[in-house]
């Protein structure tokens, strides 16, 4: 829910969002994506693309815990994006 009321409602940047989420991972599923990456880009090539980076951002906030993106793909108007969940939880003097 959180993540549609975001990537779909607030930012815009899709049309939906489907999450399935484990102990150590997470899989997000980004339909139809508005927000292209350009693959050459630095910043793509070491962030990953502005909607993955969302994804673990909001991931991380809602479990606080440390997220990584793991791996992120796109399928016929659908962007898959892994998410590793690190065990170790954030403490206020991490932020």
């Amino acid at each position: 829910m959180l993540f549609t009321t975001i990537l779909v409602g607030t930012l815009d940047v899709a049309t939906g969002v489907k999450v399935s989420l484990d102990d150590k991972k997470a899989t997000v599923k980004v339909l139809h994506p508005h927000l292209e990456k350009d693959r050459n880009s630095w910043a793509v090539q070491s962030l990953e693309s502005p909607i993955a980076s969302i994804a673990a951002s909001l991931l991380a906030e809602a479990l606080s815990k440390p997220v990584v993106v793991k791996k992120e793909e796109q399928h016929r108007g659908e962007n898959s994006i892994e998410l590793e969940i690190l065990n170790k939880e954030k403490k206020s003097e991490d932020i």
